[in-house]
């Protein structure tokens, strides 16, 4: 798995090394995460999205994303283990990220260690330089 070019801009400006996180584990992020990943600009219950999707039909997609979006964002539950992920994804290379991963206390860190090396190696390497060159340019047309 390596994130698309939209993908990898994405992730590569997500606070920290969350973005790094994610696309090195292939994990699912939650709605909170996504807001939080710079994924998402509206934080909206599942219950609500019947109504929102019939909302669609009627009105415009922002002025019905306004209406049916919450106001507080619940925690993102990804920037809450930020600690841990901030200084393992540091590193330069995915064996040193691996390592670091292995060797923190937090049992979140070790299941991280586990998830990124059941990936192909040749994967993640790619996806780490991507990530690392796209962080390192200034426009999405420069990353495309």
């Amino acid at each position: 798995f390596v994130p698309d070019i939209g993908g990898t801009w994405l992730l590569s400006r997500a606070p920290g090394e969350l973005g790094t996180h994610v696309a090195l584990t292939a994990g699912s992020v939650s709605g909170p995460d996504a807001i939080e990943l710079g994924l998402a600009d509206h934080y909206m219950p599942s219950g609500r999205l019947a109504q929102f999707a019939a909302a669609l039909e009627q009105e415009p997609a922002a002025q019905a994303a306004a209406r049916f979006a919450e106001a507080q964002v619940p925690p993102s539950p990804l920037a809450e283990e930020r600690d841990w992920i901030d200084e393992c994804y540091a590193g330069d290379s995915v064996e040193q990220i691996v390592r670091r991963l292995r060797a923190h206390p937090a049992p979140a860190a070790r299941e991280a260690a586990g998830a990124v090396q059941a990936k192909s190696p040749t994967a993640l390497k790619v996806t780490l330089a991507a990530l690392r060159r796209a962080r390192s340019l200034g426009t999405l047309e420069e990353v495309l």
